[in-house]
């Protein structure tokens, strides 16, 4: 068994997160996998990644802060202002490099320029966190029942992969890196490319 060293944060943005995705539930065929498990995920690969880096205390605090919120402001009726009134300005601001303002683009090819575009400029935090929430993102597709055609599995795995590759080259933890190409490869092998 895993032991981290938990910033003492977490559990208020757990708690936080956990309430706010009360009700919601993955995209599975049968709804019954709680919402509230993706971030969670996502803030343990995080977490497990910061565990061997030399980023501060402080950081690391308001990277697992924001890797619990980062669906928050996208998913539930909470809005920026709350997270900074609740968790301070550095996690506010990565919870907004992490929503997605691309979701009014009807064109799918748009919304995927548009976002591996934004990508580019991801501080060192939204860049780990995002490449977290894509790897398990792929990682739900494969374990979960989702009941998506063959080809938006492929899109939506190649349009990760853009985001991830355009992030700032040295930003990644590796071991982030590797999991996230790992997860990626097995989608690609077992639901055939573009």
């Amino acid at each position: 068994m895993e032991t981290y060293k938990l910033p003492v944060s977490f559990f208020e943005a757990l708690t936080f997160t956990v309430k706010a995705h009360n009700k919601q539930y993955r995209k599975s065929i049968d709804k019954t996998v709680p919402y509230i498990n993706h971030p969670i995920k996502v803030a343990k690969r995080l977490l497990h990644a910061l565990q061997n880096s030399n980023v501060s205390e402080g950081d690391m605090s308001c990277f697992v802060q924001a890797a619990l919120l980062h669906d928050v402001v996208e998913k539930t009726k909470h809005n920026l202002d709350e997270i900074r009134d609740i968790f301070g300005e550095k996690t506010a601001d990565l919870v907004f490099e992490l929503t997605d303002p691309s979701k009014s683009i009807k064109n799918a090819k748009a919304r995927r320029k548009v976002r591996a575009k934004r990508a580019q400029k991801y501080s060192l935090g939204a860049a780990n966190i995002k490449v977290c929430d894509k790897t398990e993102n792929l990682n739900d597709i494969l374990v979960l029942n989702i009941d998506w055609p063959k080809n938006r599995i492929i899109n939506y795995a190649n349009e990760a992969k853009d985001v991830v590759l355009n992030c700032k080259e040295g930003f990644i933890f590796p071991c982030l890196l590797d999991d996230f190409f790992i997860i990626y490869e097995k989608i690609i092998r077992e639901h055939g490319e573009d």
